[in-house]
């Protein structure tokens, strides 16, 4: 306990820290659906569902599948960003004083 002739010091969360765990939950909450958000239109283009076609439909239809493909990895990256970028925000507490260098 503090005398009343010491300062009051206290410290309070660290808004860029707060706002990282905020969008790191985010990320989390929609990782399965990000990494699966062009499976059913890649399949209606590889099935012939979809627009048809010898050389721009074919074409697309490949695009679509590669995008697909690549999705979980960059929905991983984008998570491990904002793991790194936690781990690098210090402090995660900090005094009322220093909270506008963070803003």
């Amino acid at each position: 306990m503090s005398s009343p002739d010491e300062p009051r010091t206290y410290q309070v969360a660290n808004p860029a820290y707060v706002e990282l765990e905020q969008l790191k939950t985010a990320v989390e909450g929609a990782q399965d659906s990000l990494k699966t958000a062009l499976r059913s239109a890649s399949a209606l283009m590889q099935g012939g569902d979809a627009w048809t076609g010898p050389t721009t439909a074919t074409t697309f239809a490949q695009e679509i599948q590669g995008r697909d493909q690549q999705l979980p990895g960059l929905v991983g990256q984008v998570l491990q960003a904002v793991e790194d970028a936690l781990a690098d925000c210090e402090p995660t507490l900090t005094r009322p004083l220093n909270r506008g260098m963070y803003e």
